[in-house]
């Protein structure tokens, strides 16, 4: 069982060397199924040595913590943080000013993932309401985020091919077989073509898919392993694709001057109001509008309706969701 957890653990660590995305790093399903299996698991055997009733997930729980800070889905390592112990290891005091410092550096550090296009993991007044992220967006933030996913894993495969084939030409050109290389030896090779020889086999060497596999030595898997660039050269052409689809697209509530119209049913609010609910949804996860769960469902359903509102569902805002938890049953 162990050993099973060390092989995840050192997947991550693969994952991580090769550039894969933060939330592509952890490598159980984001449904949380394998977790479920590993706790199960992890009971069966505890019940083994404490006793029938008495398993607990103790070894999951650890190995779990670890692989989140692996995964940087926290604001800094546990063991990074100076601790003072108690004499019985009953009471652990944290460093509080190298804590803060560390919680400092997130909101720096999720400004650069939506720069690349990524949701923002930040939500709420505290880390707990970063739990379950708010799956309510304008019609144009949450067309732009599920349009992306979709064209990323089309373009990720479409790199993957274009290399594939740029190996293929050149393990017959120069009579190497790239595919028993490393990636180190692989990008040794490549490193040293140059221009005019690329020309003579076709390769483009200014193209992503070949800048790409000299970076990595290998045929792209994740998107992560996109040169940073060309992420966010097409992270801004997807949202100004999207948005000019939507100006011209009366289906989404929009006229071609840019401007909302709304339904008969929603005539009584204001798209300000419909972006105030938004915005709160995001500010106060869990809570109703302004208190008020009649006024929250109104304006939610009126939103829906006039197509200012659009709720995501709960399986798709998984996929974007970094943190990971433990499903345990508490009653």
């Amino acid at each position: 069982f162990l050993k099973e957890l060390e092989m995840l653990t050192q997947t991550i660590k693969v994952r991580i060397t090769k550039g894969y995305t933060e939330e592509s790093r952890f490598p159980c399903t984001v449904g949380g199924r394998d977790v479920v299996k590993l706790m199960e698991e992890n009971v069966k055997l505890t019940e083994l040595w404490y006793g029938a009733g008495r398993g607990n997930y103790g070894t999951v729980y650890k190995w779990f913590v670890e692989a989140m800070e692996l995964c940087s889905v926290t604001a800094y390592k546990a063991a990074d943080v100076p601790t003072l112990e108690s004499s019985d290891s009953w009471l652990h005091i944290v460093d509080r000013d190298t804590r803060l410092r560390f919680l400092r550096n997130i909101g720096s550090r999720d400004r650069q993932r939506q720069r690349l296009g990524n949701l923002s993991q930040k939500q709420g007044e505290s880390a707990i309401d970063n739990t379950l992220l708010s799956n309510i967006f304008k019609p144009v933030d949450a067309a732009v985020l599920l349009v992306q996913r979709i064209l990323r894993k089309f373009l990720l495969r479409l790199i993957s091919m274009s290399q594939q084939r740029q190996l293929s030409i050149i393990q017959r050109t120069i009579g190497v077989d790239v595919d028993r290389l490393s990636p180190e030896l692989v990008r040794a090779v490549l490193t040293n073509l140059n221009h005019a020889e690329l020309a003579c086999m076709g390769i483009e060497a200014s193209n992503v898919s070949w800048r790409a596999l000299c970076a990595t030595g290998s045929v792209l898997t994740d998107w992560g392993q996109v040169p940073q660039e060309d992420k966010q050269l097409w992270v801004s052409e997807i949202a100004h694709v999207v948005n000019e689809h939507l100006e011209k697209n009366p289906r989404f509530g929009l006229h071609e001057s840019g401007e909302y119209s709304l339904e008969d049913s929603a005539r009584a609010d204001s798209p300000n109001e419909f972006e105030d609910f938004i915005d709160w949804s995001r500010r106060h996860p869990g809570q109703y509008f302004q208190g008020d769960k009649r006024r929250h469902m109104l304006v939610l359903i009126a939103g829906m309706w006039s197509r200012n509102v659009a709720v995501i569902s709960r399986t798709q805002m998984a996929q974007f969701t970094h943190a990971k938890y433990l499903p345990i049953r508490w009653i």
